[in-house]
């Protein structure tokens, strides 16, 4: 884990991800800040996703706490890609994630699941 200091140097902002393949698709579990601190992460995120061979896959964003400009410009990015390659991505993600969406008017774009089970149905 990588652990940065937020500009107000009181809170550490970090990002976690971790793959985990299921037999009916890939979810990567994100824990964290999807936020400029984080963009090497971000990154990182990026090119995983870009190398995954599944048809189906899971963001698990229920452990991200916050996002700014740069993490929804990451998620859509990350849609267009499953979308000109017939992938399917489905966000798993709280109150605050979808409310930051809202206000991007990107919600209605995504599919949302309210469990890593049920988004791997």
């Amino acid at each position: 884990m990588t652990t940065f200091l937020s500009a107000t140097g009181t809170a550490p902002v970090y990002l976690q991800i971790h793959r985990e393949e299921k037999s009916t698709g890939t979810v990567f579990v994100c824990r964290g800040s999807f936020a400029l601190a984080t963009h090497v992460q971000l990154d990182e995120l990026v090119e995983m996703f870009h190398s995954e061979e599944a048809r189906r896959i899971v963001l698990n964003l229920s452990e991200v706490k916050y996002i700014d400009s740069v993490g929804v410009g990451t998620l859509a990015m990350l849609l267009k890609h499953a979308m000109a390659t017939s992938r399917t991505l489905v966000l798993v993600a709280g109150d605050g994630v979808r409310e930051i969406l809202a206000a991007s008017s990107l919600q209605d774009a995504f599919q949302f699941a309210p469990s890593v089970e049920a988004a791997l149905a």
